[in-house]
């Protein structure tokens, strides 16, 4: 597991890790949180979820989620997953360049199949048609606490928390 990091100091005991494997027709993406004193609103509910069970929504950054970026290195192109804490929610979008097109357009690329969650942590498996090699990503988590959200990521750049900013991605 890779160590997430918040964007900016805060005095919150929260620690958030991520991992990330590619294997031939699919994905593995697993995050685990530790929030020894309570504070995390919209955490993780335990529950496990196949294919059907789960449901697209959009807005889910908008409380505590994770999030996984992921591309092919030379390519603009890339996606983003976005899974909810506390609700058998998710999407996935599929991006041409830098946040474009806006607002985003889901993508069919890959399919959910499945979702397990603990007390304190996450795992989910994609499957998927298309080729996986040089890939590149970003670990993520949107975190609120109170009227406060911290932003995790395996790297930072910028005077803003940015997830889709490519110099903050690393290899697989």
């Amino acid at each position: 597991m890779n160590h997430l990091l918040p964007f900016k100091t805060h005095t919150d005991e929260i620690k958030v890790e991520a991992e990330f494997l590619a294997f031939g027709d699919g994905l593995i993406i697993g995050f685990a949180m530790n929030d020894s004193k309570s504070l995390i609103q919209d955490g993780l509910v335990p529950g496990e979820f196949c294919e059907d069970d789960l449901r697209r929504a959009d807005g889910l950054w908008q409380t505590t989620c994770f999030e996984a970026f992921w591309g092919i290195k030379g390519q603009k192109g890339y996606w983003e997953l976005n899974l909810s804490a506390a609700r058998p929610e998710w999407n996935l979008y599929r991006f041409d360049s830098p946040r474009l097109p806006a607002p985003p357009r889901p993508s069919a690329d890959f399919t959910l199949k499945s979702l397990r969650r603990t007390s304190d942590s996450l795992l989910c498996a994609l499957k998927t048609s298309l080729k996986l090699t040089h890939l590149e990503k970003n670990l993520c988590a949107v975190v609120r606490v109170r009227s406060t959200i911290h932003y995790y990521s395996e790297r930072h750049a910028g005077s803003q928390p940015d997830f889709h900013n490519r110099r903050t991605w690393s290899a697989v």
